[in-house]
Parts: structure tokens; C-alpha cells; sequence
């Protein structure tokens, strides 16, 4: 069975409906946004840890060292708070894998006795 490609018309999809469908497939057949969220927030960590560290032995001279030290706290739980984010989402997501039980490939074609 051969198609034509289509001459003439306009996709009956609009933005907004091919921006869902665009996320719902990225988050639905694939764990890497949640492994980006984990990143995310351990990136957010090392910064505090940073911050912390050029606060205290590199720069004396810094003069609100109550707002830096309220900055780095601040950027430190959000880190943290990311970072468990995504360390859950990566179990839902590991916990739903499993109950799906979905094959590991796509198969493409199935072939029968009467192909050969």
C-alpha cells in the first residue's frame, strides 16, 4: 500500500496542542529530564559550596557578609531541594517502568510463517 504526500490543506493541530504532545512525549518515554532536575540541583549544591568557600577564605573584603552568607543558604536549600526532586522522580519513574513492563526495542514489524 502506497500514500501520496498530501498536496493541499493545513495541519488541524495548533501551537499550543503540538507543544503538549511534544511534552508528553519527551517526559513519557524518557527519564533524561528527571537525570537534567537531579543535575540541576547538585550543580545548585556545588555553587552554594563555592560561594561558601570564596566567602570565607578568599574574599575579606566583602561587606554584607549577612547577605552573602543568606544568598548561599538560600541557593544551598534550593539546590537541595532540586536535587531530591529529581532523585524521586528518577525512582517514580524507575517504579513505573517496571509496572509497565513495556519490551526494551520497538518493534517495527512482525513476521509470520507465511512471509517466508
Amino acid at each position: 500500500m502506497t500514500t501520496e504526500k498530501k498536496s493541499k490543506g493545513s495541519s488541524t493541530y495548533s501551537f499550543s496542542s503540538k507543544v503538549a504532545m511534544a511534552v508528553s512525549t519527551i517526559i513519557g518515554l524518557s527519564d533524561k529530564p528527571l537525570y537534567w532536575i537531579f543535575f540541576i540541583g547538585f550543580s545548585l549544591i556545588f555553587l552554594a559550596v563555592l560561594l561558601s568557600f570564596i566567602g570565607l577564605f578568599v574574599s575579606s573584603e566583602i561587606k554584607n557578609i549577612p547577605s552573602h552568607l543568606i544568598l548561599t543558604i538560600i541557593i544551598g536549600l534550593v539546590g537541595i531541594i532540586i536535587c531530591s526532586f529529581g532523585v524521586v522522580g528518577i525512582y517514580v519513574s524507575y517504579l513505573f517502568t517496571e509496572i509497565r513492563q513495556r519490551p526494551h526495542s520497538i518493534i517495527r514489524k512482525i513476521y509470520t510463517s507465511e512471509d517466508f
